[in-house]
């Protein structure tokens, strides 16, 4: 990313949506804010937990430098409610995307950055006693296949932390590294 580059994301309901279909998601990247120089087409899935608003999406512009003149961004998706009473749910969620030629390719993600347990009660408790975690992402200096690796933190400050190395395949970053389902739950 240069100051000469702009990153454009929307999701949109297209024409005859129906609700729980999924949402359309564009990301573009442009230079000098007109030309568009790499863009990726996809879909934001939709279930009763999802709920795309005109505020759900947020560029990500951190410094995840992943190679030699290699810099990725993040598209973080704040759609996902949790469920009354349910005994645990995640939140916003990060993808890290590069460029590759007149594409976006998704090398992370996405991956909920916030998740939450109840350990007594349930949610609906009158005084609920709950674990969160919220996730980190850091650029290790070790690399594979290129790319330097990823440390995924998840850390709450009522539970144990839980850390991940997630080393680059070649495409993306391995997805079975770990998850919010490693996270422990009392």
């Amino acid at each position: 990313m240069n100051k000469n580059q702009t990153i454009a994301a929307m999701a949109f309901k297209p024409p005859g949506y129906q609700e729980f279909d999924n949402i359309p998601l564009v990301i573009t990247l442009l230079e000098n804010e007109q030309r568009v120089v790499a863009k990726l087409v996809s879909e934001i899935s939709v279930d009763a937990t999802v709920y795309v608003t005109s505020g759900s999406l947020t560029i990500d512009t951190a410094r995840y430098h992943l190679a030699e003149g290699i810099r990725a961004f993040g598209l973080r998706i704040n759609a996902t409610r949790i469920p009354r009473c349910a005994d645990a749910g995640t939140g916003e969620e990060l993808a890290l995307y590069v460029r590759d030629g007149a594409t976006l390719r998704n090398v992370f993600g996405p991956t909920p950055t916030y998740y939450i347990a109840a350990r007594q009660g349930g949610l609906c408790a009158d005084v609920p006693v709950v674990d969160e975690w919220r996730m980190h992402v850091l650029v290790d200096k070790k690399a594979t296949r290129g790319y330097h690796d990823l440390i995924i933190r998840f850390r709450s400050d009522s539970a144990e932390n839980v850390e991940c190395r997630f080393a680059y395949d070649g495409r993306r970053y391995s997805s079975d590294a770990c998850s919010v389902a490693d996270i422990p739950v009392r």
